[in-house]
């Protein structure tokens, strides 16, 4: 190492965006440059360093003022140890922000695997990676820093914004960051082209079918009157001359049966299916955990299990239900349906500051809000569809149990 390798050091105070080196740095470049220079028998090594070391401090700096008023007084350095104490001392070098696990953990349920990135290579260190392998990478090193990587901790929240060609093929009964990473690692590269293609060409008929919707008729009289009764929610007048058809009936709980719905108004729910729901929402609510390791950990089990029995499939969420986040509010509490939480001031959704619960929660508290809030107690129903809610093992199955209102109220 020569000597231009090591820099000058002035010992100024640092300023925001500085390149100059700090002190600590200062001080392991100067140590490896001695150790370069070989030893001389003739002299002391540490008289040797100490003599050196004002060569390598800025003229006139604060740095060379400071050495020198110290070799001048009653206790000049005499050995190397003591004087990279008494220089540490007096230049302690900037204080860097250290962040939290909590900081490091919020970083990791943020971190996003984009579909544009699968398939592309990054260079790691001069080598060619491909981008979800280094993605996962990325993962459980934060997730170290964060001190959870043994634990199950947040999984289903980075899981569920995978590219669903990754999430797939990664398990959801994910036990520690090491075992969802290694997963991520192990997707085939054949099954991920695969279906990059399939969803860009998913997204290409997207295009084309809002394209094709996009292009509206002209307004007219009765389309302009047809609208305003819809954002009314009443039901356009028919023709006197066309008699109505007869209704067909419901074939299940929640209006789902078909028939000759009229096109301008909203589905609705019977009073079967807003009590089947309500039934849900309050076993839901009773049974919301702690936002702690153990509260998380259950969690984590429920949703496990939530899919074991409904898979990826679409569901209805109303008949189902789905697991409620730790440390968050019943259904219909006002809620913001982005984190489970309310704030003060109170946000929007679009103004959520997270961390975000699941897409298939935040559907369901909206459902409940929408078919709960403003209904009255039904009568009671003795159907309730209890096989579509087998996965709530923690609700206790009392058929004698009185739910009231629930959560509406």
């Amino acid at each position: 190492m020569s000597a231009e390798l090591v820099p000058m050091f002035t010992g100024e105070p640092v300023v925001a965006d500085s390149t100059a080196v700090t002190p600590a740095t200062f001080v392991k470049k100067l140590r490896a440059h001695m150790r370069d220079l070989g030893t001389d028998n003739t002299q002391n090594p540490d008289v040797r360093k100490i003599d050196a070391f004002p060569d390598y401090l800025v003229e006139n700096s604060p740095a060379e003022r400071w050495f020198k008023a110290q070799q001048v007084g009653a206790t000049p350095f005499t050995t190397w140890a003591a004087l990279e104490a008494a220089f540490h001392l007096r230049f302690p070098g900037p204080e860097k922000a250290e962040r939290t696990p909590q900081e490091w953990e919020r970083e990791l349920v943020a971190m996003r695997l984009t579909l544009g990135e699968l398939g592309s290579t990054v260079k790691v260190g001069g080598a060619e990676v491909f981008a979800h392998v280094h993605f996962a990478t990325r993962l459980l090193d934060i997730a170290r820093e964060a001190g959870i990587a043994d634990t199950s901790g947040g999984i289903w929240q980075s899981r569920d914004a995978l590219p669903e060609v990754i999430r797939e093929k990664v398990p959801a009964t994910q036990t520690t960051w090491v075992t969802y990473t290694n997963a991520i690692k192990a997707v085939n590269r054949i099954h991920i082209r695969g279906g990059i293609v399939k969803a860009k060409r998913a997204q290409e008929l997207d295009r084309r079918l809002t394209q094709v919707e996009g292009r509206a008729p002209p307004l007219t009289p009765v389309s302009k009157m047809a609208g305003q009764l819809a954002r009314a929610g009443l039901v356009t007048p028919r023709a006197a001359t066309a008699p109505l058809p007869a209704r067909a009936p419901a074939r299940d709980a929640f209006g789902g049966g078909g028939g000759q719905g009229n096109l301008f108004v909203p589905p609705t729910m019977t009073e079967e299916g807003r009590m089947h729901l309500r039934k849900i929402a309050a076993g839901l609510a009773g049974a919301i955990l702690s936002d702690d390791v153990a509260g998380r950990a259950e969690y984590d089990r429920r949703i496990a299990n939530w899919f074991r029995v409904h898979g990826t499939n679409k569901v209805l969420l109303e008949r189902t239900g789905f697991p409620l986040s730790p440390g968050t509010l019943p259904p219909c509490s006002g809620e913001c349906y982005g984190c489970g939480k309310v704030s003060i001031p109170w946000h929007k959704r679009t103004e959520c500051p997270g961390p975000p619960i699941p897409p298939k929660e935040s559907t369901f508290r909206s459902l409940c809000a929408k078919h709960l809030r403003e209904a009255r107690a039904p009568a009671a129903v003795n159907a309730v569809l209890e096989e579509e809610t087998d996965w709530m093992d923690f609700v206790p199955h009392d058929e004698g149990e009185d739910f009231g209102e629930g959560p509406s109220e």
